[in-house]
């Protein structure tokens, strides 16, 4: 697990809301061990299958060096965008 050194070496990353643990590391490219750690730490119940709430998927992108922005799948969103989260 290594956080993050600077703010400015943040690398940006859009999730949807309400995902959970395994959703989160897959998407930032970390071990779902890693994330289990964090959570465990904030006494988290089953945190692979557990939905996380913005704030703490936030806190864990900056921890693994992420910016972290989420939006709601069900807001519309042009095609063009759609069609790339899609290929995500």
């Amino acid at each position: 697990m290594e956080p993050s050194t600077t703010p400015g070496e943040l690398k940006a990353v859009r999730i949807i809301v309400g995902l959970h643990g395994q959703g989160v590391a897959e998407k930032l490219g970390i071990k779902p061990k890693d994330i289990v750690s964090l959570l465990l730490q904030r006494r988290f119940s089953r945190p692979l299958i557990n939905l996380l709430n913005d704030d703490v998927a936030v806190e864990l992108g900056q921890r693994f060096g992420y910016e972290v922005t989420s939006f709601h799948l069900k807001r519309w969103l042009p095609e063009e965008e759609f069609e790339e989260l899609i290929r995500d």
